[in-house]
This record gives C-alpha cells, sequence and structure tokens, in this order.
C-alpha cells in the first residue's frame, strides 16, 4: 500500500536549549560544548571551538527563537522557531533579508500577506498565522509549523501516486480556496512547492 510516510521519520534533536539560550550561549548539536554567542552575528554559521562544526546561531525576535533555516525567496528567509513560552510547539518565522531590512515595498508586501493570513483564521488546510508585526528593527510573520513532505517532492518521487490520494487533496485545496474567497481574496500562486502534504496524509497551503 502506498504511503509516503512509510518509514518513520526520525525527529532530529535540533531544538537549543531555552536556558542556554538565555545565557547568550549554545551547545553544539555534534560534542555538546557550550558556545557563547554573545559577540557573534545572529542568523550566521560560526564554528565550535571544540570539534570545529558549524553552528547556527539563533536570533530571538518576540519571543520566538529563529533556530534552524527553511528556506527563502525574493521577499524573506524562513526560519524554524520556537516561542519561549511555548517550547513544545513549532513555528515558521518569515523575516526580510538582511540587507533589504528597511525597503518599505518588501515590508509592506510582508505584513500585508501575514495580516490577510490572519484574516483566514484556523482552517484544516491552511497554515495559521500566530503573529505578526514590528519586534526592535525586525519586522517578521510567523505561522504554525507544519511537519510533513512538499507537494512537489512527492511527486518527483519514482513510485506514482494513487488517485485516491489526488482527489483527496484537490478537494482538501479547494476547501482552503473556498475559505480564502469566502474572506474576499482569490489565490493565484497554486502551485505544488506552496502544499505541504502532513503527516496525517493531508494537504495545507504553505505560503500566501
Amino acid at each position: 500500500m502506498w504511503n509516503p510516510f512509510s518509514k518513520k521519520q526520525e525527529k532530529k534533536l535540533d531544538r537549543p536549549s531555552l536556558e542556554i539560550l538565555n545565557s547568550n550561549c549554545i551547545e553544539c548539536q555534534s560534542c555538546s560544548s557550550i558556545v557563547p554567542i554573545v559577540d557573534i552575528q545572529p542568523l550566521s554559521i560560526t564554528k565550535c571551538s571544540e570539534c570545529g562544526n558549524g553552528i547556527f546561531v539563533p536570533i530571538n525576535i518576540k519571543g520566538f527563537w529563529l533556530y534552524k533555516p527553511l528556506g527563502g525567496g525574493g521577499m524573506g528567509s524562513v526560519y524554524k522557531a520556537f516561542h519561549e513560552k511555548n517550547i513544545e510547539s513549532d513555528f515558521a518565522v518569515k523575516i526580510l533579508p538582511r540587507d533589504k531590512k528597511g525597503n518599505r515595498r518588501l515590508i509592506d508586501a510582508l505584513l500585508r500577506e501575514a495580516s490577510i493570513g490572519k484574516s483566514f483564521g484556523r482552517h484544516p488546510h491552511l497554515t495559521f498565522v500566530v503573529d505578526y508585526g514590528k519586534h526592535e528593527d525586525e519586522y517578521f510573520s510567523a505561522m504554525e509549523f507544519c511537519e510533513g513532505k512538499r507537494l512537489d517532492n512527492l511527486i518527483e518521487e519514482p513510485q506514482a501516486i494513487p488517485q485516491k490520494y489526488v482527489l483527496l487533496w484537490g478537494l482538501q485545496i479547494l476547501s482552503a480556496e473556498q475559505r480564502m474567497f469566502d474572506c474576499g481574496y482569490f489565490f493565484k500562486d497554486l502551485k505544488p512547492q506552496n502544499i505541504i502534504i502532513d503527516d496525517g496524509g493531508n494537504a495545507k497551503l504553505i505560503d500566501y
């Protein structure tokens, strides 16, 4: 039976310790050494002084600790994050490019995208916008993190996707489109790269 999640995915213990982060340090994932990061540029890569392993330097934006790059595009970069008041949940936080943090066009686009996404509310096939705005000198948008596989990656796998899943996902995405339409918007960027098939085998739109 076809199942894209038949092999249980191992969850890497890559989330840094909040206690260690609050002491301006981070733990090396390779050798467990504690590395000071107080004078190191956030969102950069530093080397562990003990083993030489590359370490991503997190940043705190309004309580969200951005600790792992997920991807990016012309409007910014997305990072996996957790909130200091909700350390059990993961979020996807988008921020502007480092060299365009003051670009008014990008700022307005980011905030508009987040505001529109927030207006959709909670829907089983839309990722929920948790928070957005400005914190100190950073503009950001935080959404719930959806664990799973991108549809474009599933399409590229050698085994064909059974028709019943194609129909199911199509109906689920239509349901998501209907919610957005009911809120006064028509989503025109529908493509496999913007759809996640979660661990339960259901489709979710992840980018507005």
